[in-house]
């Protein structure tokens, strides 16, 4: 019989990205609030570049979610539904395995998963300056 055991590890990505209409694209580990665009020691890059925004909205959404052939280019408020839709269902075969501790029968798509805001997230950074 099959052995394996699935492993879910919990991963913490710094980087944030904002994409604006598949034409602006800001991107790097700087907050998007007055203090970590402008009083922070971190860095972004701007981008306006319709057709670089639209690739690389595609690829950067096909690899978080494991659909690479998905037209991204969409309704925002379309693309984020199937973007919580997906982080469900993932966060739903995590439990199943983690509970049964048996393999699974489709792995998870991508790695999008639910972000639970509980009170560890909500930290007092202070007032921005701005």
């Amino acid at each position: 019989g099959d052995s394996s055991t699935p492993v879910f590890a919990s991963m913490d990505i710094h980087a944030k990205m904002l994409m604006v209409d598949n034409r602006y694209m800001n991107v790097g580990s700087c907050n998007k609030n007055n203090r970590g665009l402008l009083l922070e020691g971190e860095l972004d890059v701007a981008v306006l570049d319709d057709a670089f925004v639209k690739t690389a909205k595609q690829r950067v959404l096909g690899l978080a979610t494991g659909r690479p052939g998905t037209d991204w280019t969409r309704s925002g408020a379309i693309i984020f539904a199937e973007l919580k839709a997906l982080a469900s269902a993932n966060q739903t075969k995590m439990n199943e395995a983690t509970e049964s501790g048996q393999p699974l029968e489709t792995e998870p798509e991508g790695f999008l998963y639910p972000l639970d805001f509980g009170d560890e997230y909500l930290l007092d950074v202070g007032p921005d300056m701005f």
